[in-house]
């Protein structure tokens, strides 16, 4: 049962997290999947509003709830390790969020009161994975052995690098590629993690 649940949460997050949003790009006009944020696609009046919200944006944050559930089962039950899974809810509660709240024309960084609940889902999905990524790092050096406690690293320091960059306003040009970093990494370290981590274990604290 959780075999079958990483495969469908990590092939949600390929498709609807990943594919879907950059087939959508490529058909949109006036829109740069460099220049504009994931958002964009779903916001109020935007031609794939329904498509990227309903088939995109809630799948992703429902999947993305699921493999923190399955990487709670399969990661050893360490402290750092539990109080970082429940920080990289975040992930579902940013994706959640921009489906509940759809953002404004542009996303601007204020505008309605859905905009600006929308950008405060998105904060706690950076916080969060941030946050999350570099805890659990932090838990699974002693307890687990290969690559993926250091692919954890890799991957808090690429997402943070990433948040940072979104926001700077020198780029703004690139703020959809530096936004696309961060949560396409977050995807790939939820999938990858779910599915190789039962292997990977040393021992579990008691």
């Amino acid at each position: 049962m959780v075999d079958t649940l990483a495969k469908l949460g990590a092939l949600t997050l390929l498709f609807s997290g990943i594919v879907l949003p950059e087939v959508l790009s490529y058909m949109a006009d006036d829109y740069s999947s460099t220049a504009n944020y994931l958002s964009e696609l779903g916001a109020v009046d935007a031609p794939f509003t329904q498509t990227i919200n309903y088939f995109g944006f809630l799948p992703v944050g429902l999947a993305a709830a699921v493999l923190v559930a399955v990487l709670w089962i399969r990661l050893p039950s360490e402290k750092l390790v539990s109080i970082g899974l429940i920080c990289l809810l975040g992930v579902a509660v940013g994706y959640l969020g921009a489906f509940s709240f759809p953002c404004d024309p542009g996303c601007p960084s204020t505008g309605t009161y859905r905009q600006s609940l929308h950008n405060l889902a998105g904060l706690l999905e950076y916080i969060g994975g941030i946050s999350g990524l570099f805890l659990i790092y932090f838990g699974l050096r002693s307890t687990m052995t290969g690559l993926f406690p250091i692919s954890t690293l890799v991957a808090a320091c690429t997402v943070t690098l990433a948040v940072i960059l979104m926001f700077n306003p020198g780029l703004e040009y690139a703020q959809g590629a530096t936004q696309r970093l961060a949560d396409y990494t977050l995807f790939i370290w939820l999938a990858s993690g779910a599915l190789i981590s039962a292997a990977s274990r040393k021992h579990t604290p008691v």
